[in-house]
């Protein structure tokens, strides 16, 4: 398309464009949209267009969004851990005989029947675990344009 910024071409006061060109080559008439002159900031900014989720003129959003969160890994103490209980159960001696034997790779350990409990290990205590979050790009690919603006 063929078309000369410098006359009227139906261009009127007040309208905004796109520039895709070097700041040097605005034409006579226009003004970078940089908040001077009349002008509205758009450096660094895309347009929504206004209605139910965003109001006339509303600026709003970032370039980051701190999402991604890596938990630490963390051993508990056992001053850390939930009360709990953990239970032996002693198996009879066969072939009558008590109660007693040896350890070892060849020995038996017989010490009857009955469930012996061990002491409560841990102490119901807190623990707590450290989150680091890093900053993730959530922007659209786009490209950087410059908005102009008729002024005469």
């Amino acid at each position: 398309m063929n078309f000369s910024y410098s006359q009227a071409s139906g261009w009127k006061r007040g309208d905004i464009r796109i520039w895709t060109r070097s700041l040097s080559e605005i034409p006579h008439g226009w003004q970078l949209c940089d908040g001077t002159n009349g002008t509205p900031n758009m450096l660094n900014r895309a347009v929504v267009g206004a209605g139910d989720s965003y109001q006339h003129g509303e600026i709003f959003g970032s370039d980051w969004n701190k999402t991604a969160i890596n938990i630490d890994s963390y051993t508990l103490s056992q001053a850390q851990m939930p009360a709990h209980t953990h239970t032996l159960i002693r198996r009879a001696a066969t072939g009558g005989g008590n109660n007693s034997g040896t350890t070892g790779t060849d020995g038996n350990f017989n010490l009857g029947n009955t469930p012996v409990p061990v002491a409560y290990a841990g102490s119901n205590g807190a623990h707590k675990h450290t989150a680091n979050m890093s900053n993730v790009d959530v922007r659209q690919q786009s490209v950087a344009v410059y908005w102009i603006m008729k002024i005469r």
